[in-house]
């Protein structure tokens, strides 16, 4: 067979060489080698996929193709009687004469290797300048016999090679593996809305929380019992940022999603998740004042109703329609003309919220809710005032429990209020609307909750 290597840069040649032997690829799949890598792991290479690796063959070889001996070690091949064809080991690989470049990387210079020989020109042609200029100054000759000092000619050889040293460029010709795949780019990062949260300022405007030591002090207490071992795209400060962004903004999970670098549905998730945990870290900050800390926190709208110790109101929140009817007609609020949860919230002139009672279905009226929630026992007989809107008709409770209803008139079988009525109406709107807006301001000595 007239077989030649297929290695590159190899000249070897069956006719040429008759005491090498020439060897064939393995199979692929048949068989693997144990190879460590640069970071010192170990890890199982196919046999085949080494040979072309080490080989630079840089295509899939043929069953022609043959790999001259030149390129095995001598402890590579099985050493048999009356055997006169030579053998290679199992899991024997090429490891003498390696190529430096493929066939590929020498066959036609790519516009990469063009572009490299052009710069390498150019480098060259300013060493060369430096090198003529070196040489003005130490002029040299071939012939030894022309120069009167050999010290000074071993003095001028000194400079040349050190100005060659300094103007020479090393050019790697590129392998296969160096190839223009892509073109990289160095994206600036995008800061999300946690990161761009760096003042008190900006944490109220988008968490209502007045500043990070607050914010802190519900992180450790979370921290503290809330044990969560599996791994979160966010941290839980993150996290808790983002749940307390929803409920001061009440943004959309889509929104959300793109100003934390999640999606919406990991968004939805976090929420969900984190909603439960809070609420029962943030539950015990609702506490009923006593009148001593109501009186001492009394804003100036609420001079004339200086004996109001909660002002009550309910809140309805939409929810999803049940699939029982029962429920539905439970749940159906003939206020707000669908389905909702109800609750009542009491606030203290100075606006700290002070009581949040059990959910309601919307059905339930504001008289049902007060009468069950059993808020009036917290209050003083003959001492201590509610304020409420008129769909509180609970004169019949305040009166058995002795204690002054604040509620603005009604309009009942009259063309319109009185005098009295009118400025005590006047009166109970702007104290409601102080605290709705909660633009009062709050005394120096504040209550401890």
């Amino acid at each position: 067979m007239n077989h030649y290597c297929c290695v590159p840069q190899c000249s070897s040649w069956v006719k040429k060489n008759p005491e090498l032997s020439f060897h064939t690829f393995p199979k692929a799949g048949k068989e693997r080698v144990v190879v460590e890598t640069k970071l010192g792991n170990k890890e199982l290479v196919d046999r085949r996929q080494m040979w072309i690796r080490l080989l630079k063959i840089g295509k899939n070889p043929s069953i022609h193709m043959r790999v001259c001996s030149l390129h095995f070690d001598e402890s590579d091949f099985l050493q048999k009687e009356r055997v006169k064809r030579r053998t290679l080991k199992p899991k024997t690989v090429p490891s003498k004469n390696l190529p430096k470049i493929s066939h590929d990387a020498a066959a036609g210079p790519s516009s990469r290797i063009r572009r490299t020989r052009q710069m390498e020109a150019h480098m060259l042609n300013e060493a060369s300048a430096t090198n003529n200029e070196a040489t003005n100054v130490f002029p040299l000759c071939d012939d030894d016999d022309n120069v009167e000092d050999p010290q000074e000619r071993k003095a001028a050889e000194d400079v040349l090679a050190q100005v060659d040293s300094q103007n020479t460029v090393e050019v790697v010709p590129p392998g296969p593996s160096s190839r223009d795949s892509a073109v990289q780019v160095n994206t600036p990062k995008v800061l999300t809305l946690y990161e761009l949260i760096t003042s008190d300022e900006k944490l109220r405007n988008f968490t209502g929380i007045n500043n990070f030591a607050i914010f802190d002090s519900i992180l450790e207490i979370f921290e503290k019992y809330h044990k969560d071992k599996r791994v979160r795209r966010l941290s839980i400060r993150q996290r808790i940022m983002l749940l307390l962004t929803k409920f001061k903004t009440s943004l959309t999970y889509v929104t959300l999603g793109s100003l934390f670098g999640i999606t919406p549905d990991l968004a939805k998730t976090y929420i969900y998740e984190m909603m439960p945990v809070l609420s029962k870290i943030l539950k015990p900050l609702i506490v009923f004042p006593s009148t001593t800390q109501i009186t001492k926190n009394m804003p100036i709208c609420f001079k004339e109703f200086q004996d109001v110790r909660v002002i009550l109101d309910c809140t309805e929140i939409f929810v999803q329609s049940p699939k029982c009817l029962c429920c539905r007609i439970r749940f159906y609020s003939q206020y707000k003309s669908n389905i909702t949860v109800k609750f009542m919230t009491g606030v203290s002139p100075g606006g700290l919220i002070t009581y949040i009672s059990k959910p309601y279905g919307g059905r339930a009226s504001d008289k049902v809710i007060f009468e069950e929630s059993n808020l009036i026992s917290l209050l003083n007989p003959n001492r201590d005032a509610i304020m409420v809107d008129k769909g509180f008709v609970i004169d019949d409770i305040c009166n058995l429990y002795k204690v002054k209803l604040i509620r603005p008139p009604f309009l009942r079988h009259k063309s319109q209020l009185s005098s009295e009525e009118s400025i005590l109406n006047a009166k109970i709107a702007s104290a409601r609307v102080h605290i709705e807006l909660g633009s009062h301001r709050m005394k120096v000595n504040e209550s401890p909750i």
